[in-house]
Formats: C-alpha cells, structure tokens, sequence
C-alpha cells in the first residue's frame, strides 16, 4: 500500500506542476486559466486520496478523506464544461450567465459533500474499504455522467465541424485524453463501487484524471503536435518490445532452470548474460517486423518514409544541373505524398527576388513568377529557420490577445500562402563557407490529393528534405557559378589570344599589302611588260589567297560556338597555328620546325577549340625562349590515338612546379594570369583526350597532347 501512497502524492504534484506550467505559458488566454483551474480540482481530488489511502493503512476513520475527494471531484463537471466551450479557441470574453449556471449545479453537489447523502460510513478490514453509499451519491454519478458526457460530445461537434487540422488534431488528443481518463475513472470510482459494491480496486479510479491532464495540457502548449496514429503506432511497438524482452529474459531463466537443475551449474549471471545476447540479436528485426507489420495492418496508406528519404537523395546525388534538381525535387515530393500541386522558389543574387523555377499540378500557371526579398513568407522563414504550416498560421490568427500589428502580419503571411496554393512552405538553408547562411531555395507543398492534413511523418521527412535539399542546391549553385567563372575566363583568354594573333596577322599582311602596292604604282609604267605582267599575274592571286586565308582563321577562332567534334586533319590546324604565331617566333628568334608523318590520321576534335589549344602551347612555347631557340611540333601515331607534341628548347620548368602546372592561376610569367593551361587541359578532357608535359631544367619542356583518332565512319 505504501506504493499507493507514493501514487497519489506523484499524481497531485504533477496535476498542479502541469496545470501551472500552461498558465505560465498563456497567463492571458481563457483556455489556460480554465485548465489551470481544472488542474487544481484534479490536484484537490488527488491529495484527497492520498489522505484517503494514508487514513486506511493507519487504521483512521477516511469518511472525511473521502468526502474530501467528492468535494473536489464535483466541482470537476462544470469546469471541463466550461473547458469544452472555449477549447481550443477563446471567443475572448467568458459568458457570465451560463458559467454561473453550470457551477450553480456544481456548487450545489459541492454542499453536500460532507453530509451523510453521498457516503453513510466507511470500514476498514485488513486493509480493504467497505463504503456505505447513501441514496444521493447515484445522483451525484449521474450529475457527473451527465456533464462529463455533454462536454465530450460538444468537443467532438467542433472536432466534426473545425475546417483547421491544427485544431482537429488537438480536439483529437482531448476526446481521446476524455475516453480514457473517464472509462477508468467512472469503472473503477463510480460503477465497481457503487453498482457491485466492489471496491479494492478504487485507488485505481485517480489515474483517470491524471492522464486527462497529460492529454490537455499537450494540446494546449506544444506547437507542433504528434499525430495520434504515430502514438498509437509507437505505443503498440514499444509495448511489445517490451513483452519480447520480458519474454526472452523470463523464458530463459524458466528453461534454464528446469532443464538444467541439477545437470549443470548455471548461476544467474550466465542466465542473464545469455538472455542479453538474445534479446541483443532478436531486438532490431522484431522492431522492424513489428512495424512493417503495424502499418500493414492499421496504417496502409502510410508511405515508407525510409524508402522515401533514400529515393530522393540517391536521385539529388546525381544532378548538378540547378533546374533539373529542383524540377526533380518538385516532381518526387509531389507523388510520394500524393498532392494537388508544389512549386519550388530559387534565389536569383543578381534581382534579389526568388524565382518560381518549378512546379507541379495545379500551379503549372505561376511559372517564372518572382518574389520580392521583403515578402511576409521570407520574413518568416528567416526569423524562424522552420517550415510554415498554413493551419498553424490560421491557429494563432484565431488566438486571444495578439498584438495588431503581429495579426495583420499573420494574415498576410496567410494570403500569400494561398496565393501559393500551399500548406506547407520548407525552407533550404545554405551552410557552407561560400554562400554563408542564408535562404536560398523555398519549397511550397499544396494540399493532399486525399484531403488529409500533414502528418508528423510527412514533416520529419520535409525537415529531414530541407537540410539535404539545402547541400545539394548549394552546390549546385556554386557548379553554376564554376561554369559561368569559367565560360568568362575562357573568352578573356580567348580575347587575349585574339590580341596576339591580329599583332602577328598585322605583320603578315603587310608583305602582301606591300606587294599589292608596288604592283599598282608599277602597272602604269610596266604594263607592256611582259614579264611584269606574268610575275604580277601568278603572284597577285596568292597573295590574295594568303591574306584571306589569314582573315578567314581570324574570324573563324573569333566565333562562340558549341563544341563540335568532327574528323579534323591535325596538320592544317598546326599549319593556321604555326601561320598566326610566325611573326612572334620570328620576333624570338625562334626557329619553328613541324615533323608530321604522311599517314597522320584524322583526330576527333572541335576545329576552333583545338586551335585554341595549339596557339596557347605554340605561344607559350614561343614565350619561353625570349633569347631565341628551337620549337618542334610533331605527332605519332599510337593506334587508337594521337600523341601531338610540342618540345621548345627554353629554360624548362623546375620538378616541384610540374605538379601545379594545370592548376588555375599558377604561373611561371610576369604577366601571366595562370588560366591558359588550365584552359588547354580542360579542352582536352572535353575531346576525350589528355595532356601530360615533362621538362628539364635548362633543356627544354615538351607538352604531349594525346587525341581520340576518328573513327572510319
């Protein structure tokens, strides 16, 4: 009985900490106060059994205990009453005359308590209560039957008629805290007493309201509740994981012991080692058998919500493509979780607005939509850094005593939801160095095809989505800006070759501009001659056609285009290279020397991309040796490739620089800016080739480029 004892002391201090706790948490709200009040009957009716249960171990008279805890317990009807009309939204203002109504009836049970009416006399024999109930204490059930039944069935009208989830789910847990409480409390304090006449089991009746407590005040404070079926669910797994391990460690020490007496000497500790090891090695597959099996059974509509999670991060993993991962992203959350429609929200840095770059179902027409940075939705997830969930916005508009301009806030955080046609809004928050922390993506889910609200699942698995989605469209957005960095580097290295070529081509039209001069002043004077007029007539056209085959290369390596891979003839591009670069080799000092077999094959390659790789080892090569040497441009062919080597006899580059060589913005040069070999590798790669370079200090460097050779067809 001492254990009894402790019981009821722990259920009155809960019942006043909890009550008070949501007091604290909304000492303005109606609802708190009416909880708290209720809380202190529930804590009054505790205590009462406590001196109830102390009163019959001592061997003292408990009448007055017990009338004690009918006093408490009838003042428990009108206000659950009252709790049912406010519950979960206050009108603001408490109606006077029906509350003076109902605590009328309830304070008119209340005055009777102490009299003979309800309880006649009480016997204690070895330890059992015997209670003679007088006519009255049939009614006083029935007054509380009555009461207790009018405000279950009110909240479950409102349950029916709410179009909130936010306030069905926490209607849910009352009706659900009400059914529970009362079925033990009415069994065990009201019929097996009264109507049987059976009463060892009474100290049972307090858990009753104790666990209505527990229900209440949940529904009240916590923010975000969880959903019933995943307490009901959780609650079925925990409870029989609990049964296995009991089973387990009983069976074993059961077997044991009659299998095994007087055979071996087993102690306890072996037995319990031997159960540990089993419960060990059974406990994750029974877990998961256990809920593979719940949600077959009560839960088939539930989605696996693991299997969910690895689908859309294994497909994250493999984009990188910024449209195509949000676009996916959309398309995946939208049929996992069944919903009208979703569209997702990028930050553009450059108008600082978010932009609609996604969508799916039912708002395919806000596409290219964007967002200003101030929009109430932004505001919310930066001062928040959580998902917005529309019923719980339309939840706290409803509350008591909210500040105005707090409301209209809410209400246009509202509107723009629904602008969305959303429910739920995730954010995707970046976390690496470069972006820093800040609101990058916006997911926007609509309704569920089956109408049914957001579960506590469906968020995990959002807020679990956030943070992956987040990685991911971080580094999606850095690979978009690598691509565009590098698209811009290669023009202003290719503006920069431009610059070197229209020099050396400067120079190469001058001789035959000077030619074509000099036969003009001479035509007049020696146009009877009939040697001069030979001479001028073979020159003139190839003269011609050099200056236009200078021109042409020009204008051809200064058009963008996409890569192109075609069969390519090598030795016309290092013929244009070694044409374009003459004037700076000549300038060097620099003999140019080109030793190609006659049978080169054709190589697959980009004709104005491999141009730009040979003028920039061509020009580099050149550069390096300022006080004149030797450059030679041959080829061999290796079969299923070409290896193109360009060898100058420079100065050669130290040992421990070769590893940086391809490395952006390393140079050997004053005025380098590090990008040309860098550039020139990654060409290379795009035509499915490689570039390898070896070098001697003093002798001379040699880069090799090896090419795919074209196929016959």
């Amino acid at each position: 009985m001492n254990l009894i004892i402790y019981y009821q002391f722990l259920s009155a201090i809960l019942s006043f900490a909890i009550g008070l706790f949501v007091l604290i948490k909304g000492p303005r709200n109606i609802v708190n106060r009416i909880f708290f009040l209720l809380s202190l009957f529930i804590t009054g009716y505790a205590g009462a059994n406590l001196l109830l249960e102390y009163h019959t171990l001592f061997f003292y008279d408990p009448s007055f205990a017990y009338k004690l805890a009918i006093f408490f317990a009838s003042l428990h009807p009108p206000t659950l009453v009252l709790f049912s009309w406010y519950f979960p939204n206050s009108s603001g203002h408490i109606d006077i005359k029906r509350t003076i109504f109902v605590y009328a009836i309830g304070l008119f049970f209340t005055s009777l308590s102490f009299t003979n009416l309800y309880v006649k006399g009480i016997t204690v024999t070895h330890g059992i209560r015997y209670i003679d109930f007088g006519f009255f204490y049939s009614i006083f059930a029935l007054y509380f039957c009555v009461f207790v039944l009018y405000s279950f069935f009110n909240l479950l009208r409102k349950y029916r008629v709410s179009g909130s989830s936010v306030e069905k789910n926490q209607l849910k847990y009352v009706l659900i805290g009400l059914v529970i409480a009362y079925s033990i409390g009415a069994t065990f304090s009201l019929l097996l007493p009264v109507f049987f006449h059976y009463s060892r089991t009474e100290f049972i009746g307090p858990i009753g309201p104790l666990i209505l407590v527990f229900f209440m005040a949940y529904a009240i404070v916590k923010h975000r509740l969880m959903d019933i079926e995943v307490i009901i669910r959780k609650g079925i797994i925990y409870s029989a994981l609990i049964i296995f391990v009991a089973a387990v460690y009983s069976g074993i020490i059961i077997a044991a012991r009659t299998l095994l007496q007087g055979i071996l000497p087993i102690n306890n500790w072996v037995l319990t080692f031997i159960a540990a090891v089993a419960i060990a090695v059974g406990f994750k597959p029974l877990e998961e058998f256990i809920t593979q099996s719940t949600d077959k059974i009560f839960f088939r509509k539930k989605y696996n919500y693991q299997k969910a999670l690895k689908d859309i991060s294994g497909a994250m993993a493999h984009l990188t493509n910024l449209d195509r991962l949000v676009d996916l992203i959309v398309r995946l959350v939208t049929r996992i979780m069944r919903l009208e429609g979703a569209l997702a929200l990028i930050h553009n840095e450059k108008s600082k607005r978010y932009v609609i770059v996604a969508v799916v179902g039912n708002v395919e027409n806000l596409k290219g939509v964007s967002i200003s940075e101030n929009y109430a939705i932004i505001d919310e997830l930066n001062k928040t850094e959580d998902m917005i969930i529309r019923d719980e916005i339309v939840h706290r508009i409803s509350a008591e005593g909210m500040a105005e301009n707090e409301k209209n806030r809410l209400i246009q955080l509202k509107e723009e939801m629904d602008k969305f046609k959303a429910e739920v809004i995730v954010p995707a928050f970046s976390k690496g160095k470069h972006l820093g922390r800040k609101l990058i993506g916006i997911i926007a889910l609509g309704d569920k095809k089956s109408q049914d609200r957001y579960t506590s699942d469906d968020l995990e698995l959002l807020r679990t989505l956030s943070n992956q989605a987040a990685v991911a469209l971080e580094n999606s957005i850095l690979y978009d800006e690598q691509v565009k960095s590098r698209d811009i580097i290669m023009k202003s290295e290719k503006m920069a070759a431009l610059g070197t070529m229209a020099a050396g081509i400067v120079h190469e039209l001058k001789n035959p501009l000077a030619f074509i001069q000099t036969v003009s002043q001479m035509m007049p004077l020696k146009w009877d001659d009939a040697q001069f007029k030979e001479t001028t007539m073979k020159m003139l056209p190839e003269e011609v056609t050099r200056m236009r085959s200078i021109v042409e290369g020009l204008l051809e390596y200064s058009r963008q285009h996409e890569l192109k891979l075609i069969p390519l003839n090598l030795e016309e591009s290092i013929d244009k290279a070694i044409t374009v670069t003459s004037y700076e080799a000549r300038k060097n000092s620099v003999t140019v020397k080109k030793q190609l077999p006659k049978d080169l094959p054709q190589v697959m390659g980009d004709k104005n991309r491999m141009m730009q790789v040979l003028l920039n080892l061509v020009g580099n090569a050149i550069q390096a040796m300022r006080r004149g040497g030797e450059l030679t441009i041959s080829a061999d062919d290796m079969g299923a490739r070409v290896a193109l080597k360009i060898t100058d006899t420079g100065m050669g580059i130290a040992k421990e620089r070769l590893k940086e060589i391809f490395n952006p913005f390393f140079t050997t040069k004053e005025a380098g800016t590090g990008l040309g070999l860098a550039i020139t590798q990654k060409i290379v790669e795009e035509h499915k080739g490689s570039i390898a370079v070896d070098s001697i200090v003093g002798e001379g460097t040699t880069f090799t480029v090896y090419l795919p050779v074209a196929s016959p067809s």
